[in-house]
C-alpha cells in the first residue's frame, strides 16, 4: 500500500502505467502494480509546485481511495473495487453537503495558491511552441547554470530511462545483467559503444529533457510527462525552473521564431 500519495504523483503513476505497458509490457512493473494499492491524500502546494498549470492538481483515476482534508476529518472518494473492500470493515457515512463544500473549497484554495506559477500558454500547445525553438539560444542561456548532475532526473516521478550493465564477479566466470537508473542530463547518457556522444554538450541535454517531458512523449501519448510537482527545481542546486524555461520558450515562439525541421 502506498499511503498519502498526492494527486501529482498519482498522475505520474498513471503516466508510467502507459509507458510500461505500451507495445511490450514490462512484467516486473505489471506484477508490482497488480499488487499495489494507492491511497491518495490531497495537499496544499509550496512555492515550487505548478500542478495547477499542468492540470494535475486533482485526479479522477489511478487510486483506490482518495482523502481530502476537512474540519475534523476527511472526505473519502472510492476509486476501485479494491478501495470498496478496504472500507468494508470501517464505519462510514455519506458526506454532508457542508463537507462536500469544504472539499471543493480545499481544491479552490490549492489552485489560488499557484497564481504565480503559470505557463504562458495552454498546456496542450507546448509541443507546437517547442517545435519552433529547437535551435534557440535559450537552451545555452539556461544550461550555463546546469551542472549536469542528474538530480532532476532522480527526483522526477515520470522519469523512467535506464541502462543495462553487466556485473561480473571477481572470478570473471559469472555475473548478472541488470537494469540501472539513468538520466538524460548525465554526460554519458547518449554515449554509444564506439565513443560518439549524441548529446555531448550541456545545452543539448537540457533541451532534450524539456522536449522529452513536454513534446516527444506528450505527442506520443497525449499527455505531458510532467506532473508539476516542483521536485526538480526544489532540488536543483542552481534552481533551474521548468516554468521559467517553458515561458521563455513560449515567448520566443510567439515572436515568430523560425521553425526548424528535425
Amino acid at each position: 500500500v502506498l499511503f498519502g500519495v498526492h494527486p501529482c504523483d498519482i498522475y505520474a503513476l498513471n503516466c508510467l502505467d502507459v509507458t510500461m505497458t505500451d507495445e511490450h509490457a514490462d512484467p516486473n512493473w505489471v506484477a508490482r502494480r497488480q499488487q499495489m494499492r494507492i491511497i491518495g491524500v490531497d495537499c496544499l502546494p509550496d512555492e515550487y509546485c505548478f500542478c495547477a498549470a499542468m492540470g494535475t492538481a486533482t485526479v479522477d483515476e489511478g487510486y483506490d481511495l482518495f482523502l481530502t482534508p476537512i474540519d475534523g476529518g476527511y472526505v473519502v472518494k472510492v476509486g476501485s473495487q479494491a478501495g470498496e473492500e478496504m472500507l468494508a470493515a470501517v464505519s462510514m457515512r455519506p458526506a454532508t453537503a457542508d463537507e462536500v463544500k469544504q472539499a471543493e473549497e480545499y481544491l479552490s484554495k490549492k489552485l489560488a495558491m499557484q497564481q504565480d506559477r503559470k505557463i504562458a500558454c495552454e498546456v496542450t500547445a507546448l509541443p507546437l511552441h517547442l517545435t519552433g525553438v529547437v535551435d534557440s539560444e535559450l537552451w545555452e542561456q539556461h544550461a550555463q547554470r546546469c551542472y549536469s548532475c542528474g538530480t532532476c532526473n532522480l527526483v522526477c516521478p515520470t522519469c523512467f530511462c535506464f541502462d543495462v550493465v553487466d556485473k561480473l564477479d571477481l572470478s570473471l566466470t559469472s555475473g548478472e545483467r541488470v537494469r540501472v537508473w539513468d538520466g538524460c542530463l548525465l554526460e554519458e547518457f547518449a554515449m554509444v559503444a564506439t565513443g560518439e556522444n549524441f548529446r555531448k554538450e550541456g545545452p543539448e541535454r537540457l533541451r532534450h529533457r524539456f522536449y522529452r517531458k513536454y513534446s516527444y512523449l506528450f505527442t506520443r501519448y497525449g499527455r505531458p510527462y510532467c506532473c508539476g510537482c516542483g521536485r526538480c527545481v526544489r532540488q536543483c542546486l542552481v534552481h533551474i525552473d521548468p516554468v521559467e524555461v517553458l515561458n521563455d520558450a513560449v515567448a520566443e515562439s510567439q515572436k515568430g521564431a523560425t521553425v526548424y525541421g528535425s
